[in-house]
């Protein structure tokens, strides 16, 4: 007998009747819970509970033309005993009995689970299930209330009205006075460019105005009378395909300081504007508006603008009071607020009652717990944008906006709307990962400190990958982020290199294959790891056999702003000169689908697998490997995961430019070696020479 607390639809009623009375050997083999998205919304809008279930899992996990499509079913599938599975969460719960069902979403399973004893069970998404977050959870006996869940008039409530507005604005400044009052470390973090009494604001600002008082929104040019205390909000958004909108050049300077053109704006910065109101802050900053914008290419007041401004995003970015950040939209004209459909959850959890034969009455609670922090800010389209990067981790306090709930972030706390309290200060670190512990190390060293600068290779790993607009821009979207490593650790920063460190920083190795697009950037020096814009990885040095005679480096502005127009590296050490492919038997792979850049050497008599590779910064492998090349060794480093167990020698892959200073020749960087064999010690000399 099955009885169920609350609404469901006939077609999951008849299931979990026979679902809750079956043994994992018996239960129904499949329910389809609809033919499409579209279905099983209308299902879930008509208040079933298993249909919501499933409405939220595949708002998270399906991508909007599956949502569109009406060709992919939504169907609950019940499997036996599945012992792959069951070692997997034995990991987590030792007492898991066995696998009772699962969700069939496209291609990505959710998990009923049953636990031994009818203790509890668990709703899970996706093939890893030791990894995965559990958006929602079945309970035996009488379900305990969750504080933090929403209800259905919450979500339902639009966030354009006048509440919903009110609804975030007051988490929003709870958040912000706990962080101001009790985050010493959010507090400190303010001053990592510079001491309080250098506070640096931004040259331009919003004034949003005051819709009531007929004030309408304008550009404010700040000056001394502003004062270091002035309070602002600062923007992060994606500007996306649409860049048609009003901007801020040299010419309507005038009239953007009367009044902002409100009607052509994009929604994203009307949406931070009438926040800003909301929130009692009188000033914003937005890139678009308040940085001269270029009219053409030749337009010098944008460049001189955008060389004295773009030294400073850090300082703006850093010093805002809180930055809004459109986490959920791709584009400037999708707004700040979206819908959250994901949060159409009852109030109350559903509570099924199992009758058995012997009249014991089991209760099953099924409830929606919120969106998940991590899954929610993971693959964003906003943080799929490069500036974004440096945006997130040089403000202090984000307030993010998603497609599922507004989020909360500072150094000390991760929270959402529906769990105001959040995860904080150590749970924040763990999660945080190899970007957290990079910037956790930059906030807090004093001096030089080489710790930093092992954080900061392992960070360009990652960022070195990521795509970009502009590919001029790789430098210049880490400014802010070198200017602060620059007070912390004391040293010049060289294109990408720190000049204590540059034998090191010279170790990279593109490591994924090149597209038929690829571009470099030659206004950059090819000894840096920008040049390539391809992810890169950094071996590991541990000796030295070059040195840096001397450097130079030409900015279009301050050092660490990335705008680098010309730059050298004067190096003596070790030179080796051979053909790649006939004298150490490099070759490049003619399977792969793309122009690889790994060029690799046959096995060697003693069962070692490609003891020597080359890692190319170039398309043309095949071509470079017919050919001489002067190599220049760096040292000795420590082995790749592919090489483990022996020590590389590393050297660099040079090829002459034709240009000579005085006595020194001019190279460019072309590749990297890396080899668990010595490099022919018969045919080293010693030079010293110019690196462009």
């Amino acid at each position: 007998m099955f009885y169920a607390s609350g609404p469901i639809c006939s077609t999951c009623q008849s299931f979990l009747s026979a679902y809750l009375q079956a043994t994992i050997y018996d239960a129904p083999s499949e329910h389809l819970l609809a033919p499409n998205f579209s279905s099983l919304n209308s299902s879930a809008n008509s208040g079933c509970y298993l249909c919501q279930i499933a409405r939220q899992y595949c708002l998270y996990q399906w991508s909007n033309a599956l949502l569109l499509s009406d060709e992919h079913r939504v169907i609950l599938e019940v499997s036996n005993f599945h012992q792959d599975f069951l070692r997997q969460m034995s990991k987590i719960r030792p007492k898991v009995y066995s696998e009772v069902a699962h969700v069939t979403a496209y291609s990505k399973p959710m998990m009923l689970v049953g636990l031994e004893n009818n203790s509890r069970a668990h709703l899970l998404l996706g093939r890893e299930y030791s990894r995965l977050p559990l958006p929602g959870a079945f309970e035996m006996g009488s379900p305990e209330p969750i504080s933090h869940l929403l209800s259905t008039e919450h979500a339902e409530q639009s966030i354009y009205s006048d509440q919903g507005i009110a609804a975030i604005v007051e988490h929003a400044k709870n958040w912000l006075d706990i962080c101001c009052k009790d985050h010493d470390t959010c507090a400190n973090f303010t001053a990592i460019g510079g001491h309080e009494s250098e506070k640096i604001i931004p040259t331009r600002l919003i004034d949003v105005g005051n819709d009531e008082k007929g004030q309408p929104a304008r550009l404010h040019i700040t000056s001394e009378n502003d004062g270091n205390g002035i309070e602002y909000l600062t923007l992060s958004y994606a500007w996306g395909p649409v860049t048609d909108f009003p901007k801020t050049t040299k010419s309507n300077l005038q009239d953007m300081m009367g009044m902002l053109p409100w009607p052509k704006l994009p929604r994203t910065i009307q949406d931070a504007i009438i926040f800003t109101r909301a929130m009692g802050i009188k000033y914003l900053w937005v890139d678009a508006l308040c940085i001269l914008q270029a009219k053409g290419p030749r337009d010098k007041a944008h460049k001189e603008d955008w060389r004295h401004e773009a030294a400073r995003f850090g300082h703006y970015y850093r010093n805002s009071v809180l930055t809004l950040a459109a986490t959920g939209a791709s584009s400037s004209d999708q707004g700040l607020f979206l819908p959250r459909p994901g949060l159409l959850v009852p109030k109350e959890p559903l509570v099924y009652q199992e009758i058995s034969s012997d009249g014991n009455v089991n209760e099953v609670a099924v409830r929606l717990t919120a969106p998940e922090w991590n899954k929610e800010i993971e693959y964003s389209p906003l943080l799929q944008r490069v500036w974004a990067t440096q945006e997130r981790y040089l403000s202090t306090r984000i307030l993010h906006f998603t497609p599922h709930c507004v989020l909360w972030e500072c150094h000390r706390l991760r929270a959402t709307e529906a769990d105001p309290s959040g995860l904080h200060t150590e749970k924040v670190m763990r999660v945080w990962g190899r970007d957290h512990k990079f910037i956790s190390t930059l906030r807090y060293i004093q001096g030089d400190d080489s710790n930093i600068q092992a954080s900061w290779r392992s960070f360009i790993e990652g960022y070195a990958g990521t795509l970009f607009s502009y590919p001029s821009d790789r430098l210049s979207a880490l400014s802010g982020i070198a200017e602060s490593m620059k007070h912390r650790i004391g040293e010049n920063y060289i294109a990408g290199l720190w000049e204590n460190s540059i034998p090191q920083d010279l170790c990279w190795m593109v490591t994924e294959p090149f597209s038929q697009s690829f571009q470099k950037v030659h206004t950059l020096p090819s000894w840096s790891w920008a040049t390539v814009g391809k992810r890169v990885t950094f071996l590991p040095l541990i000796d030295s056999e070059i040195q840096v005679k001397s450097w130079k480096l030409k900015n279009n502005g301050a050092d660490t702003s990335g705008q680098v127009s010309g730059a050298k590296l004067r190096l003596h050490g070790s030179f080796i000169e051979f053909n790649l492919a006939t004298d150490i038997g490099l070759r490049a792979n003619p399977d792969h689908d793309v122009i690889d850049n790994v060029l690799k050497a046959d096995s060697s008599t003693d069962g070692l697998r490609d003891p020597t590779r080359a890692y190319l910064d170039t398309t043309v492998a095949r071509d470079i490997s017919l050919q001489n090349h002067p190599c220049l060794l760096i040292g000795d480093g420590t082995h790749t995961p592919e090489q483990s167990g022996y020590p590389s020698e590393c050297a660099l892959i040079l090829e002459a430019t034709g240009k000579r200073r005085g006595q020194f020749e001019e190279f460019r960087r072309i590749g990297f070696i890396e080899s668990i064999t010595r490099l022919n010690p018969l045919a080293i000399t010693e030079r010293t020479i110019d690196l462009e």
